[in-house]
């Protein structure tokens, strides 16, 4: 049982009972690696609320071309073995509806076909929204402000995005 207290929530500023939030998300690690995760104080609707975002992320994450050529092979696995179980038939429809062939292209040439993911640019913002936040708050024991502006540079799982191009997003 997660552990509650009264506090200010990282996230969202409301005072009252918290819990403790995983930043990065659990999901997004294997059982074993999920102890070392940076814990951050979270009212249950900012913790509970995002649980869809995170699956979301973690789908296009271990769905999209260089996700196989990491060590989450066994993460997507046991996600696409998930997509199973009768409670998750809604998002798996939703997730099979979004996928579509791509080429990976090479020096030039097609080299191969493969399945990718469309982003959802707004729930993946969510996640890298409270991502930055909950390292902020751990970094200086503070919230970050309201209205603060994050700059991300897409590294990889993002192919219509050049290593030119910074997205700015503030955070709401």
């Amino acid at each position: 049982m997660a552990r509650k207290r009264e506090g200010v929530c990282v996230y969202c500023g409301v005072v009252g009972r918290l819990t403790d939030d995983h930043i990065p998300p659990q999901g997004l690690f294997a059982s074993a690696d999920r102890g070392k995760l940076i814990k951050v104080p979270s009212c249950e609707p900012c913790n509970g609320g995002q649980s869809l975002d995170d699956e979301y992320f973690r789908a296009y994450l271990l769905l999209n071309v260089n996700a196989s050529e990491t060590s989450s092979l066994p993460a997507r696995e046991r996600f696409i073995r998930g997509w199973r179980l009768p409670a998750k038939y809604d998002f798996s429809a939703a997730l099979v509806a979004s996928l579509s062939i791509a080429e990976v292209v090479q020096g030039g040439h097609a080299i191969e076909e493969q399945v990718i993911m469309r982003r959802d640019d707004a729930r993946a913002l969510s996640v890298v929204r409270r991502i930055a936040r909950g390292l902020f708050w751990k970094e200086t024991g503070r919230a970050l402000p309201k209205e603060a502006i994050i700059r991300a540079r897409p590294v990889w799982g993002f192919p219509e995005l050049t290593a030119n191009v910074t997205e700015t997003f503030a955070i709401a």
